[in-house]
């Protein structure tokens, strides 16, 4: 089929836009097309194209370099067929032996083609010594008496394998040819040739000189600046048909300028080569990735389908096409669908993908792995593409080490994504890449990660200290991240072990905003650099060394700062928020609770360290950057870095802070103004990312604000109205401000739009909610009753208090504690799932349930439970005010008192606390002392405008 369809593209491709397109796959590593390519036009005369019969032998070398190319493992590719009893490799060898004998000029570039084949089968184990050493002595001799044509040919194959001196020597020694024969000026065809491949030259190793000098830096980038000027003076002196500008002369000057950062110039030459020749296709696909990493989805998605009018298969436009639909619509299962159609795609034109280019498949698993949500099929996909680069003979493929220990890593991190199921083939994967390369510290990193998921606490400490010691102080994302966890894990420790360590929750803060800030600057310095090859896979392998998948530097922003690791940063920001004030509003039989709980989520914690002059962010700003990320507008760079983090980090933390090293209200605002930074800068990128949605809402509910939380989640049904997560999140806020009927319809388009989600926990519990408004407790009660019963929750309400939870509690906590994290059913992606919040929630609700039944006996042994399971827990101060108005509803207000006195000053539930406890002291025992004194104390605590006001 695709040698019909390369017949079918090579009709209407001139002998110019033919080498051009040779030219393009072989730098892009799709060495298989090539091989398709050149097969369908050797010995076809049927075009009667000018020029084409003299690209004959063009053909065939080409061909026979793709063959030498292709890994070791594939026998027939993309359409090309090989013999039955010969690999690519012999194949190679038995072209370039019978076809070139008689052209003697064309000797040396054949003898380096032959010599690469012989290397290659002695680097998979099939060694002749002889043969390789007399095609050595043969190159001297062979280059001595080869004209112009032979020497660019070979200039090129030093090129596209990567060896940029040699192809430079062999280009300046035509030059110098030309110049000997005094042509008066007119630069003939090969010289033209020859300037294109060392402007080439000198872009790689601009892309590459990330370990140069200063001043090597400096002479590249001149050079490379230079690279239009110089070309477009040769071409304009060319003689006859040459003085027309080259199709891949027109490339190098687009390379350059996105070297440099010049997009719009890069546009103009893409746009000038699509319109002298229409039938380079390449240049298409080329303007649709760099279209959509502009953020400019409309024309992208025009582009990519005018590609795929020609070719069904095209690879950049399905690529476009499927990130296009994770990131911009929320339509998950299409999605997929269009990755699915991207990995056959590669599966089909380059026999099971090994043959792309490694950096290419690496980067795709990556890209996709980051803007999935998580979706299993979608992991699937990812895992399955590097699986099948790992089954490469890396001695035959050209394949680094340091390559193939990154396609471990990357592979294992994948798995990590995949649940806690897949943690040990993770931890395989990654030690399979240290094995391959030593000083892979992200693999050292991962392994880390492994072993706090498992709870292996003091190993993983232990490695970070190795990791320390090795390299020193590192200063990428990836290590702050492991630093944060380790401190989550110690703090988690301490609770049940106060002897344990002094860690507390401002420290991890700290670590999780140093974090932030160096993925953010990475990103940003990536951005103004506009240079690539941060993915991790080196620009030096061969198959990749004329810029591989970098080569239009695609989507590099999204890889630099994943939607993924953004998403999991900001979650664990948005744990540090107290959400008192998302709690549900149930009836009460007294008065003052419905007073209190209306009272307080209106004040939106007053006194709690939001005062007039702190706020946690601008929601209408927010929301108006919402909407602009979802026109389509706002570039991907924009979107993901937005300001410059240097100055973004400190801005907007205000307000008057309580001091000391404890965690109080100042620094968790600090911490939910960080995680909602973080939200916003994934949506403005990623409108289709329904878990960022779903989050933001929680947040805002969190914060009280359920204008904004319900303006977040229509945004998203805009997109996706059949969207149940976000329908359920709707009706939990509709629920909370006490809109029974509203949450209640909403609750039954869920069920409508997927019936399924009517197990859910969290379903039933906004269900329970709102019958409990409603008045018909009994049924309230019988929902709450099947969440109690759930395996989560058994280790709480099957047996009595302490004697339920096992004597490795605390090791247990701390691994439960960091699965959200690292992966499973409690990440992110899983907008159905209970939070820590929505459980103790669970707790108080049946607690308040059975209370109006008058169980108060149940009631109180819920609440005795609860106090169990998140004994030294944020949410432990929520479960005292709910016991404290337990005590309210049966009139024991000194009890109440004294529960709501057990709650410390660092608490940021103390507000809440105060506000009931002065409620008490006013209505009931009209102690107007003991009421003023409890806001005497808030304004001592946190001197706000607010508080002061309130006193």
């Amino acid at each position: 089929f695709y040698l019909l369809l390369f017949i079918k593209m090579s009709q209407t491709l001139s002998a110019v836009e033919m080498k051009a397109t040779i030219y393009y796959l072989i730098r892009r590593g799709w060495y298989g097309q090539v091989a398709s390519l050149c097969q369908s036009q050797i010995g076809s005369n049927r075009t009667g194209i000018k020029g084409k019969g003299m690209l004959e032998p063009l053909l065939v070398f080409w061909r026979a370099f793709a063959l030498s190319m292709m890994p070791a493992n594939i026998e027939g590719n993309g359409g090309y067929s090989s013999s039955n009893n010969n690999s690519a490799l012999q194949e190679a060898r038995k072209i370039l032996e019978t076809s070139f004998q008689a052209r003697r000029d064309m000797q040396f570039p054949v003898t380096l083609v032959l010599l690469h084949c012989y290397k290659r089968q002695q680097a998979g184990g099939v060694a002749d010594y002889e043969t390789i050493e007399t095609l050595s002595n043969e190159l001297n001799i062979a280059e001595d008496v080869t004209k112009e044509a032979g020497l660019i040919l070979a200039a090129r194959f030093h090129l596209f394998t990567g060896d940029l001196e040699e192809a430079q020597r062999l280009a300046q020694k035509v030059l110098s040819m030309n110049s000997a024969a005094g042509t008066s000026g007119v630069h003939s065809v090969y010289e033209l040739e020859a300037v294109t491949v060392e402007q080439w030259c000198y872009a790689l190793q601009y892309e590459r000189s990330g370990s140069a000098s200063r001043n090597q830096m400096n002479d590249l980038r001149k050079k490379v600046s230079s690279a239009e000027g110089v070309l477009r003076r040769c071409f304009s002196s060319g003689s006859g048909e040459s003085n027309a500008m080259d199709i891949d002369a027109l490339m190098m000057m687009a390379k350059a300028k996105q070297l440099l950062g010049m997009y719009g110039e890069v546009f103009n030459i893409l746009n000038q080569v699509i319109a002298m020749h229409g039938g380079f296709f390449s240049a298409l696909g080329d303007k649709a990735i760099l279209l959509a990493t502009a953020g400019e989805w409309d024309q992208a998605l025009d582009t990519a389908q005018r590609l795929l009018d020609v070719e069904m298969d095209h690879l950049d436009a399905l690529k476009v096409i499927a990130v296009h639909s994770f990131t911009q619509e929320s339509q998950p299962h299409d999605s997929v669908q269009k990755l699915e159609d991207f990995d056959g795609a590669l599966k089909t034109k380059e026999g099971g993908g090994v043959s792309c280019a490694t950096r290419y498949l690496v980067e795709s698993a990556q890209l996709f792995a980051s803007i999935c949500c998580r979706q299993p099929r979608a992991l699937q996909i990812c895992a399955s593409i590097l699986e099948r680069v790992t089954k490469l003979n890396p001695a035959i493929s050209n394949i680094k080490p340091e390559d193939e220990a990154q396609v471990f890593c990357q592979l294992g991190l994948i798995h990590i994504m995949q649940g806690s199921g897949m943690f040990e083939k993770a931890m395989k994967c990654f030690r399979e890449s240290s094995r391959r390369d030593e000083s892979n510290v992200q693999a050292l990193e991962a392994m880390a990660l492994c072993q706090l998921a498992e709870g292996a606490t003091d190993d993983a400490e232990a490695q970070v200290e190795l990791l320390t010691l090795m390299h020193g102080n590192l200063s990428d994302p990836d290590f702050a991240y492991l630093q944060a966890l380790l401190i989550k894990s110690k703090q988690s420790r301490r609770k049940d072990d106060p002897t344990s360590g002094g860690v507390t929750a401002a420290d991890h803060v700290n670590a999780l905003l140093q974090c932030k800030q160096q993925v953010l600057g990475r990103a940003w310095d990536l951005n103004l650099s506009g240079i690539s090859g941060t993915s991790g896979i080196s620009n030096g392998s061969a198959p990749d060394s004329a810029g591989g998948s970098s080569y239009m530097n695609a989507f590099q922003n999204l890889l630099t700062a994943s939607p993924d690791f953004l998403m999991i940063l900001a979650s664990d920001f948005l744990e540090h928020m107290d959400s008192a004030a998302s709690a549900v509003i149930l009836p009460s039989t007294n008065s003052l609770l419905n007073s209190t709980t209306t009272a307080t989520t209106s004040n939106n914690y007053a006194g709690g360290g939001l005062g007039a002059g702190s706020t946690y962010m601008d929601t209408s700003t927010l929301a108006g950057g919402l909407t602009a990320g979802a026109g389509g507008g706002l570039t991907m760079a924009t979107g993901l870095l937005g300001d410059d983090p240097a100055s973004s980090s400190s801005s907007g933390m205000g307000g008057d802070s309580g001091g000391g090293d404890m965690m109080l209200a100042a620094d968790s605002s600090q911490a939910v103004q960080a995680g909602m930074e973080l939200l916003g800068r994934v949506l403005r990128t990623c409108p289709g990312f329904i878990p960022a949605y779903v989050e933001l809402s929680r947040c805002n509910l969190g914060l009280g604000q359920h204008d904004e939380a319900s303006r977040v989640l229509q945004q998203c049904l805009a997109l996706q109205p059949h969207c149940s997560p976000v329908l359920l999140a709707l009706a939990k806020v509709e629920a909370s401000r006490a809109r029974t009927v509203s949450a209640d319809r909403v609750l039954e388009q869920a069920q409508a739009s997927d019936f399924s989600v009517r197990t859910a926990p969290l379903f039933r519990l906004i269900k329970a909610t709102v019958r409990a408004q409603q008045g018909r407790f009994d049924d309230a009660i019988a929902e709450v009753e099947q969440i109690v019963a759930l395996p989560e929750f058994s280790f709480s309400m099957g047996g009595a208090g302490k004697g339920s939870k096992s004597d490795n509690s605390g090791q247990s906590a701390s691994s439960d504690l960091l699965r959200s994290s690292l992966g499973g059913g409690a990440s992110y992606a899983d907008s159905l799932r209970l939070t820590d919040d929505d459980k103790v929630h669970v707790f108080v609700t049946y607690s308040s349930l059975l209370s109006k039944a008058r169980r108060l006996k149940e009631a109180n042994k819920v609440l005795s439970q609860a106090k169990v399971v998140f004994a030294g827990s944020r949410q432990e101060v929520q479960v005292l005010v709910a016991a404290s108005q337990l005590y309210v509803e049966k009139g024991d207000f000194d009890s109440a008192i004294r529960m709501l006195d057990k709650i410390g000053h660092d608490s940021p539930t103390y507000s809440r606390a105060q506000l009931v406890k002065a409620d008490i002291f006013l209505n009931h025992n009209h102690d107007k002392e003991g009421f003023t004194k409890c806001y005497r104390q808030l304004a001592e605590r946190d001197p706000s405008s607010r508080n002061l006001a309130m006193l």
